[in-house]
């Protein structure tokens, strides 16, 4: 006798347990990495971008090591070159107390790669008068400053004082007295010294930096004794050892009035100039002497 087929019952989950618990049926997706879109771009991110990446963080930290914690490429030597007029001692303690400042509020100068060179020459350039300033780093301690002085073009006379000055007007430094080759300018009026410079001296220092060889070349016989400037404007007069005091324009060409001054000394005046107490050669063709 043939048993009946069994009837198999087919069961349906309720559709509200369907999936349940599973996180990567939630939302249907399921060819995705995950569920958030961070981990789907970091799964398409190459084991190339990788290597770069952890080898960026390793050369940050290394550099940070490098510049806040290390001993190495910390400035121990300071070379200072080219000095005659300037102290070197005193160009070493500006980069030392430069030494002592931080950059970016956290980097310390006295890291080599970190010294602010620019702001050391502005320093440097504020308390003395100079052509040029370089800095230059030598790993892997060393900082280098050389500077190049400006060239001495006359002595000035104030306040009892004998200056080194240059053909700006620029106070190089102080000396004990006149100077072979430089001309010396001697102030007898109101005090022309402010900030270092001798004030509206340019004209007067290279019209000087000519007057005394040019005037010495052509008048052997007449010793010169001063060269003077005082309140009167764009004046500077010349005061020998015997004779008239000499009164120059420096608007007017030297030549020219040297010039006038021969004519005068081969006719009016000849063998009378020890005699004359001035002559004023500065209102071009009328010459004045007393």
């Amino acid at each position: 006798m043939i048993s009946p087929t069994p009837r198999h019952r087919i069961y349906n989950s309720p559709a509200s347990n369907r999936r349940r618990g599973n996180p990567y049926f939630s939302n249907k997706r399921t060819d995705s990495f995950g569920a958030s879109a961070v981990k789907n771009t970091l799964a398409h991110i190459s084991p190339r971008v990788w290597l770069w990446f952890f080898i960026f963080i390793i050369v940050a930290l290394f550099l940070a090591w490098l510049l806040l914690f290390s001993n190495v490429l910390v400035v121990k030597n300071i070379e200072v070159r080219g000095t005659s007029l300037i102290s070197s001692s005193d160009i070493e303690t500006l980069a030392q107390e430069r030494l002592t400042k931080n950059r970016l509020l956290i980097l310390p100068e006295s890291r080599l790669v970190v010294f602010n060179s620019n702001a050391l020459k502005q320093e440097i350039s504020d308390h003395y008068p100079l052509d040029k300033i370089q800095v230059v780093k030598k790993i892997p301690s060393t900082l280098v400053v050389t500077v190049f002085e400006k060239t001495p073009a006359a002595v000035w006379f104030e306040a009892d004082t004998y200056q080194e000055i240059d053909a700006s007007g620029w106070i190089l430094a102080l000396v004990g007295g006149s100077i072979d080759g430089l001309p010396t300018i001697y102030n007898n009026g109101f005090p022309k010294i402010s900030n270092k410079k001798i004030d509206n001296a340019d004209k007067i220092i290279s019209f000087t930096k000519s007057l005394a060889p040019e005037f010495s070349s052509r008048f052997s016989t007449i010793k010169i004794k001063q060269l003077t400037v005082d309140n009167e404007q764009d004046t500077i007069k010349l005061v020998p050892e015997r004779g008239a005091m000499i009164y120059f324009s420096t608007l007017d060409a030297l030549s020219t009035q040297l010039d006038r001054f021969d004519v005068l000394l081969r006719s009016e005046l000849k063998g009378r100039f020890e005699k004359m107490h001035y002559i004023d050669l500065r209102f071009g063709d009328k010459v004045y002497y007393q």
